[in-house]
């Protein structure tokens, strides 16, 4: 059978199930199904591959991917051995089924970049990348007005497959001769780069897309519950749930940490200078259980990544509860070692679904005394990414 004639057949059957995309989806996948092959005859091979353009290659898995749309339509005679076609019928067949092409082929695009996906991990969406567009523009500004003097952090909190801060990076890179992470010159930007999860295999992901993108040098992966990773490091701040109990037959503890003042209260990975930006970002689960109900075609994703309590805005209320912490514990450390008076720029980016527009904005009144808010609105003109920002003087 040849490419053109199982094409057309499998773009039949998906439209035949309602897939919105059969003819990009019938693709996709048999690119795949031809790159996975590691038996294809090297005439066949060399010969799908005349004329690659490396520019337009893709990531499946660790490698590059040499068989590419074009190459379909500029080889529909060539048949198929008998394993492609019977791998590509069994991957037909599961996206009939519903299961998205990404964690089919292990692969999406975001911002130009080609990212390492299964399903420990969100699928990267065309309105996430409203929050990379936006750093790009936050720290162009910062860095400007500050005559590229400025100390800069960026933590992207439930970081995932890594797409958002991998994305920052390279963007950085592209702009700003230093390399990141590295210690600053006169007259040159420091920049830190930090990845949270709760969850390890997306971490691992993460780490995956980093080594994949040449950055995993560049970023600091830590594991835990939103930004408790970087301000609550020390168990002071942590109810111990069956605490031992002291000589005196009660539970009280006294907790001994070494160090300068408040120091010890912080994560080293935190940036500690006066004149700092803070920049965090985060894709939380912002659905709720209806919500998910009411789309199928997210059942295949992760729940953990997805379901965030009865307004969809359980883990923002903590996160915000927690940025509060982490000024206040910034400020104290500063001014309690007898340093310059802080100046913590805050610059907090989150997406949301536009039905949470109001609703945020009291939670926001309720969390913080004085902030700017902005809305972006994605392609479709809803509501999805607002920037906080906040100042520590």
């Amino acid at each position: 059978m040849t490419i053109q004639t199982i094409l057309c057949d499998a773009i039949k059957k998906l439209g035949e199930n309602k897939t919105t995309t059969p003819h990009l989806d019938a693709e996709l996948l048999l690119c795949y199904a031809l790159e996975k092959d590691i038996r294809c005859p090297k005439t066949e091979v060399e010969l799908l591959s005349t004329s690659v353009d490396r520019s337009s290659t893709s990531v499946f898995g660790h490698r590059m991917s040499i068989i590419t749309r074009e190459h379909l339509f500029t080889h529909p005679e060539k048949k198929l051995t008998k394993f492609q076609l019977a791998n590509y019928k069994k991957l037909i067949n599961k996206r009939i089924k519903g299961e998205p092409v990404a964690y089919l082929t292990n692969h999406k695009q975001f911002y130009g970049l080609d990212f390492y996906v299964n399903k420990n991990v969100l699928i990267p969406r065309p309105e996430t990348e409203l929050i990379t567009h936006n750093v790009e523009r936050i720290t162009h500004n910062t860095q400007h007005t500050t005559c590229n003097t400025q100390h800069v952090t960026f933590i992207d909190v439930g970081t995932g497959s890594g797409c958002i801060i991998i994305s920052i990076i390279k963007q950085i890179q592209s702009q700003f001769p230093i390399s990141p992470a590295l210690p600053s010159e006169a007259g040159q930007a420091n920049f830190k780069f930090l990845a949270l999860d709760i969850s390890k295999p997306a971490l691992a992901v993460a780490r995956k897309n980093a080594k994949i993108h040449n950055v995993y040098n560049k970023i600091k992966f830590l594991h835990g519950n939103l930004l408790e990773p970087v301000i609550l490091k020390s168990k002071i701040f942590k109810k111990r749930q069956n605490p031992p109990p002291n000589r005196r037959g009660d539970s009280d503890e006294a907790t001994f940490l070494q160090g300068d003042l408040l120091k010890p209260l912080l994560d080293k990975s935190s940036i500690v200078n006066c004149q700092s930006s803070i920049i965090i970002t985060a894709n939380l689960p912002y659905l709720t259980p209806a919500q998910i109900k009411n789309s199928p075609s997210i059942k295949y994703e992760p729940k953990l990544a997805l379901s965030a309590g009865s307004d969809g805005l359980k883990y923002y209320k903590k996160l915000f509860k927690q940025i509060n912490v982490m000024r206040s514990t910034l400020a104290l450390l500063d001014l309690s070692a007898g340093l310059c008076i802080p100046h913590y720029a805050f610059h907090v980016l989150c997406e949301i679904d536009q039905s949470q527009t109001h609703k945020i904005k009291k939670i926001l009144k309720k969390e913080f005394c004085e902030f700017n808010l902005t809305i972006k609105k994605d392609l479709s003109g809803k509501n999805r990414l607002i920037i906080i920002e906040l100042d520590n003087k």
